[in-house]
């Protein structure tokens, strides 16, 4: 019998676990490295959506997760879930690089302006 966790994760929660918690941190990593060879923020996303692609993937292939076709891979819930996670990590961590360098490599000309931002001196 499935429980409601595993019903609405596609497995059990320590499974689940640990599949995400890698991918969270390369999709932190991808964006880092993003930011270092100054690339536009909406490459972001066609990383992540790999990134959730290759997650799903190891779910099914390690733990017998759920298997979705193409068109319901973009219709389930959790898959969307999933890529929104690792977008919104990936897209966080360039920004938080790029303001790094930003104030880092021209402080003649830009001061912190909190984790995410940086403004003209």
């Amino acid at each position: 019998m499935e429980t409601a966790m595993e019903f609405q994760i596609g497995n059990t929660l320590v499974d689940y676990l640990f599949v995400v918690a890698p991918a969270a941190i390369v999709a932190f990593l991808t964006g880092q490295a993003l930011a270092n060879g100054w690339s536009p923020l909406w490459k972001v996303a066609p990383y992540a959506l790999i990134l959730a692609f290759a997650n799903r993937f190891l779910d099914w292939a390690l733990f017998n997760g759920e298997a979705e076709t193409l068109a319901g891979y973009f219709a389930d819930w959790r898959i969307a879930g999933e890529i929104v996670l690792l977008f919104v990590l990936a897209a966080a961590a360039f920004q938080m690089t790029k303001s790094y360098k930003m104030v880092t490599q021209y402080p003649w000309l830009y001061r912190r302006a909190g984790p995410f931002a940086w403004r003209e001196r």
